[in-house]
C-alpha cells in the first residue's frame, strides 16, 4: 500500500542581520514521514534543547527564534586586525569588512575533546586557531565573496565557541594550515556550542595535508558538540577533507549550496549528529552523503554525483530521509541501504549511471557496484517508493549478501527501471519528454502545486 508523504517546507529568510527561522528536523518511522506542509511561525519553530554546556548569556537564541544584531555597525578597513575588531566589538555588533584581505596569526590550541573519537577517549588533540570568536553574538559582513578574503593560517581557521549567534556573510575563507595531530578536527570554520549562519560565503583552497601527505586534511565546516549551523547560498570548493562534517551533538543545515572537489565525504554525519540538505549540489568527493552510528540525515531536491566511491550511505543505526534527489554517475555505488538497523524513507529519487568505475579510485569490491545495494524491498526498513533506476553497472538493485540482483518485478509497484532522459552528464535535469516529469508520488507537489517530478528538480524544495 502506498504511503502518503507530507514534506517539510523549509522557510529561509535572506534578511541580513538575523538568522532565518528554520523548522526542526523531521522525525520518522520506517514507513512514514510526518511534518507540517506549510512554514510555521517563528515562535513555533523551536528545537528541543540538546546543546550541552551552553553559557547562560546565550539564552533564547538557541531555540531558533529570530535574532537581530542590534549593536553598533563597525567598519573594519582591509589590512587591519580583524581579530582585534572581534575582541573589541560589543555583543550584537555588526563588523563590516571592506574589500581586501584579512590575515590571521595562528595561535596554539588544545582541543578539550576529540571530535571523531569514541565517547570515552581522553585525547585532547593539539591544534592551532586563526580567527577566534567566543562568548558573544557578532555578525561579520564582507563586501562579497570575490572581494573580501579571510586568510586563516591555522587548522581551526575561524573558530566559534560559546558565541550564541554568529553570522558570516559575503566573504571567502582560505589559507588553512593543517595541524600535525591526526585527531585534530581541522576545518576552515569550526563551531562549538554556538549557533552560526554561513551565508554567501566561499570556503576554498584549504588544501594542506599532514606531513608526508597524510590525511585527514582540512574540512570546510566542522560542526562540533552543541553546534547548530546553517550553510546557505554558499560554496565549499577545493578543500582537503570533508565538505561539512557533523560530529557528536552537532547539527547542520545545508541549503542552496554547492560542495565540490574535496576529499573525504561531501557531507558526513556521525555519532548522534543531524543534518538537513536542501536544494544543493554535492559532487567530486571520495563519497557523497553518509550517515553513521546514530546519525539522522534529511536529503531533499539535491544532486549527488561524480563521487569516487558512493553517493548515499546509511550505516549502523542511522536514519536517512531522501526525497526528490538525483544520485548519478558515482564511480562505484549509488546508494547503500543494507544495514538492517538503519531506517528511513527513499522516495521520488533518480539512481542512474552509477558503478562504471571510470576513475578507479576504489576497487569494485570495496563497496559493491550498482544503483541501490540494500535489503530486499519487501523486507527493507526503508520505505522505497516512486524511484527510477537505470543504467547502473553491477545491477540497479542488488542485495548486500553476494550482490544478488533483485528482479524489477520485486521492487514494488511504484519503482521502475526507465531511462530518465537527463539533459547530459553535466546537466542532470530532465530533458523535455523525460519520464521523470510530473511522475512522482501524487502526494508530493512541485513548488507550483503540480504533481512532483522525480529527481532533484521536483518536490516542494526544488529550485525554480
Amino acid at each position: 500500500m502506498r504511503t502518503a508523504l507530507s514534506i517539510v517546507v523549509l522557510a529561509v529568510s535572506a534578511a541580513a542581520g538575523c538568522s532565518p527561522p528554520v523548522p526542526d528536523f523531521v522525525g520518522s518511522s520506517p514507513d512514514r514521514v510526518s511534518a507540517p506542509s506549510e512554514p510555521r511561525a517563528p515562535e513555533e519553530e523551536a528545537i528541543e534543547p540538546t546543546l550541552p554546556s551552553v553559557p547562560p548569556a546565550c539564552g533564547a537564541t538557541m531555540d531558533w527564534e529570530p535574532f537581530s544584531f542590534v549593536g553598533p555597525v563597525v567598519q573594519v578597513p582591509a589590512g587591519t586586525s580583524l581579530q582585534a575588531a572581534i575582541d573589541a566589538a560589543p555583543n550584537g555588533a555588526v563588523l563590516e569588512l571592506a574589500p581586501g584581505r584579512y590575515v590571521a596569526h595562528a595561535q596554539p590550541f588544545v582541543d578539550p575533546t576529540c571530535g571523531n573519537c569514541q565517547p570515552d577517549d581522553p585525547k585532547q588533540p593539539k591544534a592551532t586557531v586563526g580567527f577566534v570568536l567566543r562568548g558573544k553574538a557578532i555578525a561579520i559582513r564582507g563586501a562579497g565573496a570575490s572581494k573580501t578574503e579571510l586568510v586563516t593560517n591555522a587548522g581551526y581557521g575561524f573558530y566559534v565557541e560559546d558565541a550564541c549567534e554568529v553570522r558570516l556573510e559575503g566573504l571567502s575563507i582560505t589559507g588553512g594550515k593543517r595541524d600535525e595531530d591526526g585527531d585534530a578536527a581541522d576545518g576552515a570554520v569550526v563551531v562549538r556550542r554556538s549557533r552560526a549562519t554561513i551565508a554567501d560565503v566561499v570556503i576554498h583552497r584549504n588544501l594542506e595535508l599532514r606531513p608526508g601527505g597524510a590525511y585527514p586534511g582540512i574540512a570546510g565546516v566542522m560542526c562540533r558538540e552543541g553546534s547548530d549551523v546553517l550553510v546557505v547560498d554558499s560554496e565549499i570548493v577545493d578543500n582537503s577533507w570533508d565538505g561539512v562534517a557533523v560530529y557528536r551533538d552537532g547539527r547542520a543545515r545545508v541549503v542552496n549550496s554547492r560542495i565540490t572537489r574535496g576529499k573525504g565525504v561531501a557531507v558526513g554525519v556521525t555519532w548522534n549528529g543531524r543534518a538537513r540538505i536542501v536544494g544543493s549540489d554535492l559532487s567530486s568527493y571520495w563519497k557523497g552523503v553518509g550517515a553513521f552510528v546514530d546519525a539522522k540525515v534529511e536529503l531533499y531536491s539535491t544532486f549527488v554525483h561524480e563521487h569516487l566511491g558512493w553517493g548515499v550511505w546509511a550505516a549502523d543505526r542511522a536514519e536517512i530521509i531522501a526525497i526528490n534527489d538525483t544520485i548519478a554517475y558515482n564511480d562505484q555505488l549509488g546508494v547503500y541501504l543494507g544495514s538492517p538497523q538503519s531506517r528511513g524513507v527513499f522516495v521520488n529519487n533518480v539512481v542512474a549511471h552509477n558503478g562504471w568505475n571510470e576513475k578507479g579510485g576504489y576497487t569494485p569490491q570495496t563497496f559493491g557496484r550498482g544503483g541501490i545495494r540494500g535489503i530486499h524491498p519487501s523486507k527493507s526498513p526503508f520505505t522505497i517508493q516512486h524511484n527510477v533506476l537505470y543504467g547502473n553497472l553491477g545491477g540497479d538493485y542488488t542485495q548486500p549478501s553476494g550482490s544478488i540482483a533483485v528482479p524489477t518485478r520485486e521492487w514494488g509497484p511504484t519503482n521502475r527501471r526507465s531511462d530518465p532522459k537527463l539533459v547530459s552528464r553535466e546537466d542532470l535535469r530532465p530533458a523535455p519528454g523525460s519520464p521523470l516529469l510530473n511522475a512522482g508520488d501524487p502526494s508530493v507537489e512541485n513548488p507550483d502545486g503540480s504533481r512532483s517530478h522525480i529527481g532533484a528538480t521536483g518536490g516542494p524544495h526544488a529550485r525554480l
